[in-house]
């Protein structure tokens, strides 16, 4: 019974610390995981992409408009930013909530979740 609550209270630690890695990293999901977002640094770019329909949707800071782009499988063991958050590089902020994840850089973005997008 005693190594059950310890090991359940490692998992736990380790998610939060799992959580707390996603503002430092390159990588990061959502918390169902159906999110994925990559930021490439050489670029100032970000791709975010979903598992159950594959769609994947860029961001360049300076580079207009966001665009559809293709889908590339970002692993499935990466950060996770918590709902309420919100990832900052290369000039873009990601921000993750209960309805999506939404990228913007200098008044254009984008907006995607489960079912839908939206380019600006």
């Amino acid at each position: 019974m005693k190594l059950a609550v310890l090991l359940l209270c490692m998992g736990a630690a380790l998610a939060v610390a799992n959580d707390a890695r996603a503002w430092f990293a390159n990588q990061w999901r959502s918390p169902t995981r159906n999110i994925a977002c990559k930021f490439y640094p050489d670029l100032d770019a970000v791709r975010c992409e979903t598992e159950n329909d594959a769609f994947a949707l860029g961001l360049v800071r300076g580079g207009g408009r966001a665009f559809r782009t293709n889908y590339v499988n970002i692993p499935y063991r990466v950060p996770v930013l918590p709902y309420g958050n919100t990832w900052r590089g290369g000039g873009i902020r990601c921000a993750s909530s209960f309805n999506g994840m939404t990228c913007t850089t200098g008044g254009h973005g984008f907006f995607i979740n489960r079912t839908r997008y939206k380019l600006w």
